[in-house]
């Protein structure tokens, strides 16, 4: 390839047009390129979702769950079926293999679904499917404050929205807090009794009245005219004004009969903000979405420029707070990416002004900047985004790329301080180097490309990894052997070093290095008890650094977590709190954030956990609380959240759980047991017991046991033989029951603005005239529901037998088998993996399962576990690769072997970095790992390239002389590349947590290699 390089050297102006035509093109499409908060993993999942209001867990479970899991269990590619089966809610997740195709999968599980439809329950809705998308969380949390009434906030909700969703690459917009209008028609099931009506004709007489049809056309006069009958209610006002016809023939009013109200629906949500520490006030929080492969940061601007125009029309009187804005949390990571890059830059270039003068430092230093702006046309065109991940990769980068810069500065410097022509030494250093660098550049990529194959979502979320890495270091080496000789010919001077000083220091330094080091090797290469006990020094050190983690002096970690701009608080109440006494326990927590430093605002939801937990829930017993910290904080939030923990330590109103955002892709719980079995009420009880010892082990926090917050319920059983007697169905009596407990929607209004949703429901609370509180009442006046039969008026409570019982909360599946899950998070400071042992430990001698209950432990361990394996498979095969380049380009196994050999000993380097540190071995320090492997094998191909080149020249020589040569010549590149490369990963360990495991194992292991 030396003619492509020379024709750059020769064609010299074509070669500046068009290396500056990249440059400029690469910066245009850095601020062209997609940017998102995380990465957009795409596996193969669907959910089927299904909603039966009003029915219990084992109602949902029994008509609806196993029906479609039944239907969907021999589905093409299926690997894993799980479900969840709660109060009026069916959740079906259906994963298929890794290698399916999304669009595919997702069309079959749909017509299975489809299939199954007529088979589901007549009062349930119709089942949705739909992708799973593992970073569907909102990229925007705002919230609206305002003293308007229920209503016209509810107005207020519904507009923001519709403006909001119109926003260009806005997905959905979900409004909590507010509830939207509502015709409530309570009946006096007094009033049904005296005129010997029912429910049901209440709900046919309002659907009768609102009805509108077209009914053809008449010609008159040569002239067509369309017929359309209009029949719609448009008013709630009318609702009052419906007729019934009684059997006795007479005709009454709704009005007579029923309480109609133009309100709002009940409270299923409630929102609140509280800023700067003052009082919470009534809100309503907007949780803004966007579409697949939309720039969050364009996203984030328009939401924000919407949100300006708005202030001064339909938000004029309220206020907005944006507690979350993931599009400058994106940019705070671009800036900090930013200074890290000059910071590195100007420290490369120090520290190569120091030894090999100024004018080549800035020369090798441009290898950065330039290497990045060529390699941002390769991500865009690959279809590649800047998230979270591809900046840690442009990081990663960051401690390769210099190294191919270097060594071509150094070696043409050389030359020209020898007395060559700029373009002598150019095409002299291209000759000797250009193949060894490709070859290390080679290698290196090799190591990266197996990355590609790791397989789940584990997979997929490190994908743009390899893709980074490779485009970077394919432009390095463009950079290192087309524009860095192009800048040496035009800038740098032929002769002597520079006189004065610096330039007399440089050469001392540089000589008095060569000295010490050719002193040393040769004494070091003379005594063969030397070479023994270095052996076995080396052997001894890698076995004791492997060793560590195992042991568990090294801690072990998927991602570090790092510091947060916002922390969440869930609460949890029992099964059956309503949505008003959590409401009062939200309050009590509120007051306890009011004096809390470092907290900028935050906002109250009650009816769900966060959006953020992972496995969000949503129900009146639930409620949250997301706390945006101040940007200059005394604490972090990793201290905070420590702090939060210890304040709500002893509240004992519910359940409180403080966490902040998982780092990395999602793991679930680091501890994870689960039960399988038929009987509910034996693995609720194996369940809680477990509970009690994992509570009991010290470093875990929030430990949740399925079924240990399920409620009671009255269960009302039919007396069949009096159903027959009088002539009654079961469906009928249901129908009944729902419509005065729960309601039943009877028709709906259309408005140009909305549908406004008329209920009818019985008055079960007769002491109140409020809806709200209808079934706010005792078992006693459900059994006074009026029933018609042919016999007459009965009352509910004579056919029934009713009977208190426990209430599931919710039936969990897995492959169709039930389970019910204990997880716990872990202190910073406890090893999951011990945790997990000990609990397996206690649990064997102190419990017994019961039979037919099987038990099994996962977690967050399981699959760390399964992701380092692929990791290290990932390693091994990226070695094999390695190695069939460097005999490929040395044609020798021996010299292969040799090469390689300095990889795995600097994992002695690592460990023992990272164990001086304190630092875990995580998924940002085993790719440290893989990069450090291709800074250490160039280097070790550019010395074994340069040995063979001398020997050929030298071929009588004697061998160990040319040898010491050799490394002493190599000495200077060798030292700026260690020095230039751990010097600019110095600033990535104050960037942030995550980065400073990947930092230290470059450093640490490159310094080990060097001594190699």
């Amino acid at each position: 390839m030396y003619p492509i390089w020379n024709f750059f050297l020769h064609r010299r102006h074509f070669s500046f047009l068009l290396f500056g035509a990249l440059a400029l093109w690469g910066l245009f499409l850095a601020f062209a390129i997609n940017k998102e908060s995380a990465p957009e993993v795409q596996i193969p999942i669907g959910i089927v979702m299904t909603i039966f209001p009003g029915a219990s867990a084992e109602e949902v479970e029994k008509l609806i769950t196993n029906k479609i899991e039944q239907q969907i269990a021999n589905l093409t590619n299926l690997s894993k079926l799980t479900s969840n089966s709660s109060e009026g809610v069916s959740t079906i997740v259906a994963e298929f293999s890794a290698n399916a195709d999304i669009e595919e999968s997702l069309r079959d599980l749909r017509d299975e679904v489809d299939k199954i439809k007529p088979e589901l329950p007549d009062d349930g809705n119709e089942p949705t499917v739909a992708e799973l998308n593992f970073v569907d969380q909102p990229v925007l949390i705002i919230a609206i404050s305002t003293d308007a009434p229920l209503q016209r906030f509810a107005e207020l909700g519904e507009s923001l929205k519709s403006e909001l969703q119109g926003v260009k690459g806005v997905s959905r917009v979900e409004i909590l807090g507010v509830r939207q209008r509502e015709v409530q028609v309570v009946v006096r099931k007094e009033e049904l009794v005296r005129h010997n009506l029912t429910f049901n004709d209440v709900i046919s007489a309002i659907r009768n009245s609102n009805a509108s049809a077209p009914a053809g056309s008449i010609v008159t006069g040569n002239i067509e005219y369309g017929l359309r009958f209009a029949g719609d209610i448009t008013d709630p006002s009318e609702i009052a004004g419906i007729t019934l016809r009684t059997p006795a023939g007479s005709t009454v009013y709704l009005r007579d009969i029923a309480v109609v109200s133009d309100g709002v629906e009940g409270a299923t949500s409630l929102s609140r903000l509280s800023s700067a520490g003052a009082p919470s006030e009534q809100a309503l929080s907007v949780n803004v979405y966007k579409n697949r492969g939309a720039d969050v940061t364009r996203v984030s601007k328009d939401i924000r420029a919407k949100l300006t125009d708005l202030q001064n029309s339909l938000l004029k009187d309220s206020s907005v707070a944006v507690a979350l804005d993931s599009g400058e949390l994106v940019k705070d990571d671009l800036g900090n990416l930013t200074r890290s890059g000059l910071i590195t830059v100007s420290l490369v270039i120090l520290c190569l002004i120091l030894t090999i003068g100024w004018r080549e430092a800035i020369i090798a230093g441009l290898a950065v900047p330039l290497s990045f702006l060529i390699a941002f046309i390769g991500l865009y065109y690959s279809g590649n985004s800047i998230n979270f991940v591809s900046l840690f990769s442009l990081i990663l980068a960051v401690g390769i790329l210099v190294d191919a810069g270097i060594v071509m500065t150094e070696a043409m410097v050389v030359r020209l301080r020898r007395g060559m022509t700029q373009m002598t030494a150019a095409q002299i250093t291209l000759r000797e180097f250009a193949w060894p660098l490709i070859a290390g550049t080679t290698t290196t990529i090799a190591v990266f490309v197996p990355l590609f194959f790791i397989s789940g979502v584990v997979g997929q979320f490190i994908s743009s990894i390899p893709f980074t890495i490779i485009f970077v270091l394919i432009a390095a080496q463009i950079v290192a052997l087309a524009i860095i000789p192009l800048l040496v010919i035009t800038f740098s001077q032929s002769g002597a070093p520079g006189s004065g000083r610096l330039g007399d220091i440089q050469a001392k330094s540089v000589q008095w290095a060569r000295d010490w080091y050719r002193s040393r090797l040769e004494r070091a290469l003379s005594s063969s008890r030397f070479g023994k006990w270095f052996l076995i020094g080396i052997v001894l050190a890698f076995i004791v650094a492997l060793m560590l983690p195992i042991v568990g002096i090294v801690k072990v970690e998927f991602f570090p977590v790092e510091d947060s701009d916002f922390v969440f608080i869930n609460l949890e109440l029992p099964e059956g709190t309503t949505l008003f006494e959590t409401d009062l326990v939200m309050r009590s927590i509120e007051e306890k954030l009011y004096g809390e430093q470092d907290i900028e605002n935050f906002i109250t939801t009650v009816g769900g956990t966060s959006a953020f937990s992972g496995s969000p829930e949503n129900g009146e017993r639930f409620g949250n609380v997301l706390l945006l910290l101040l940007k200059d904080r005394n604490r972090t939030s990793g201290e905070l959240l420590s702090d939060l923990r210890q304040k709500f330590a002893l509240f004992d109103k519910g359940v409180v759980r403080i966490a902040e955002p998982q780092g990395g892709p999602p793991v679930g719980a680091p501890i994870l047991i689960k039960f399988f079995g038929d009987d509910l009420g034996e693995l609720s009880e194996i369940a809680v017991r477990a509970k009690g010892i994992l509570e009991d082990i010290p470093g875990t926090i929030d430990v949740e046991a399925g079924g240990e917050n399920d409620g009671l319920e009255f269960v009302l059983t039919a007396d069949h033989a009096k159903f027959a007697e009088l002539g009654l169905t079961s469906a009928s009596v249901a129908g009944t029951l729902r419509t005065a407990v729960y309601g039943t929607e009877a028709t709906s209004i259309r408005t140009l603005r909305d549908d406004i949703r008329v209920v009818v429901r019985g008055n079960l609370n007769t002491e109140t005239a409020n809806s709200d509180l209808a079934n706010h009442t005792t078992i006693d006046s459900v059994k006074q529901i009026p029933l018609s039969t042919p016999r007459g008026e009965v009352l509910l409570g004579s056919v029934l037998h009713i009977t208190l019982e426990k209430a599931t909360q919710s039936i969990a599946h897995e492959d169709r088998k039930r389970v019910i899950s204990l997880t716990s998070q872990v202190l910073a400071d406890a090893n999951v993996r011990d945790t997990t042992n000990l609990f397996v430990s206690r649990f064997e001698s102190e419990l017994e399962l019961p039979a037919g209950v099987s038990m099994n432990v996962g977690g967050e361990n399981e699959e760390v576990d399964e992701s380092f394996k692929e990791m290290f498979y990932a390693l091994i095969a990226g070695i094999f690769l390695m190695f069939g380049i460097v005999v490929l380009a040395f044609n020798s196994l021996r010299l292969g072997w040799y090469t390689l050999l300095t990889v795995p000993l600097t994992m002695i380097g690592v460990i023992g970095g990272l164990f001086l540190t304190q630092k875990p071995v995580s998924f940002p320090s085993l790719l440290g790992i893989v990069a450090l492997a291709g800074v250490v094998i160039n280097n070790a191909i550019i010395l074994v390239d340069s040995f063979l080149h001398r020997l050929r020249e030298n071929l009588q020589g004697d061998y160990k002389k040319i040898l010491v040569e050799t490394a002493v010549n190599r000495l200077r590149p060798i030292l700026l590349t260690t020095i230039t490369t751990v010097v600019g990963m110095i600033p990535l360990i104050f960037t942030a947590a995550i980065w400073a495991p990947l930092a230290y194992t470059i450093m640490f292991g490159l310094l080990f290699a060097t001594v190699l």
